[in-house]
């Protein structure tokens, strides 16, 4: 993230009933384990992975630097169930040339959106669906493509789960089938507030949560992220950018008069790209290394055109 962390408080039994919930719908096969290939400390993480094997009993798989070849190796040694992680990692894995391991999870989830072609590659590559997810550290996991095969629906992220109400628009009054709106959330495992107790501030009204995402909802119930209702970007690999701190670490270099920092689709998921109108003196290299003196890795763009 772009900006100061915002601490989410949440109460333990909160993160075990979110757990169980997602242990309940997953038919995971007999003594099959679970990846863990996202950072414990996030909650993709944290209810994917560490507390879906805590409250399972099931062995937990940890890759050191979260690395496709650490992934395919631990599939090369036991049989696993489940993963959860980003398009970024699905893609290479996808495109990676070594032998499908027999221990492949039968079941991968990630975070975001994807992409056709994605799907394809994934599916044809270990013979099974790629499902998405969608959730945030408020909620934990909201919905997913956990259903059939042939149910899968390109560009959704699936069904609420069960237990978790979905509103679009607003709670009581959601918006047709079709039509977009803020996304509104009702879990039995939504956090306590923002901040620490004993008085985190709680944005929560009568079990309603508006998150800051747009989507819609379809007559089947499948729910499609549109965007968000800020100008923030939330890429395929889960961090929130704030266009303004970018955009602000170009504009004092010599010779750059305006920057434009957008959301771009790439066949992993979204992502950004930033654009610059400078004199002909100005060089991409240079910019670049005005961004990586203030920014963090991820709010470094792969795109950047002059």
């Amino acid at each position: 993230s772009t900006g100061a962390p915002k601490p989410v408080h949440r109460r333990f039994d909160t993160l075990v009933g979110a757990a169980r919930m997602l242990a309940s719908v997953l038919p995971l096969p007999d003594g099959a384990g679970i990846i863990g290939a996202v950072p414990l400390d996030r909650a993709l993480g944290a209810n994917n992975a560490l507390m879906l094997a805590t409250v399972t009993g099931r062995p937990l798989g940890l890759l050191d630097r979260f690395d496709h070849n650490d992934f395919l190796a631990l599939c090369e040694e036991r049989a696993w169930g489940y993963w959860a992680g980003t398009p970024a990692l699905a893609d290479v894995l996808s495109r990676s040339t070594r032998p499908v391991p027999p221990g492949m999870p039968p079941w991968g989830t990630v975070a975001g959106r994807i992409s056709a072609p994605l799907a394809d590659a994934y599916r044809q590559r270990f013979g099974v669906p790629l499902r998405a997810l969608y959730g945030t550290t408020e909620t934990f996991t909201v919905a997913a493509a956990l259903g059939p095969a042939d149910e899968i629906r390109p560009g959704t992220v699936g069904r609420p789960l069960p237990g978790i109400d979905v509103a679009i628009g607003a709670p009581g009054a959601s918006l047709a089938p079709g039509e977009a709106g803020r996304v509104w959330i009702r879990s039995p495992w939504m956090m306590d507030g923002y901040g620490y107790p004993p008085a985190p501030a709680n944005p929560v009204e009568n079990g309603w949560w508006a998150t800051p995402d747009i989507g819609r909802l379809d007559a089947d119930g499948h729910l499609t992220i549109v965007g968000r209702a800020d100008d923030r970007i939330r890429t395929a690999a889960g961090h929130v950018l704030d266009p303004q701190p970018i955009a602000a670490a170009l504009e004092g270099v010599d010779g750059v008069r305006e920057v434009v920092v957008l959301p771009v689709d790439e066949t992993t998921g979204a992502s950004f790209a930033v654009l610059v109108e400078a004199d002909a003196s100005v060089r991409t290299s240079g910019l670049r290394a005005a961004m990586s003196a203030v920014l963090p890795a991820a709010a470094l763009p792969r795109r950047l055109r002059v």
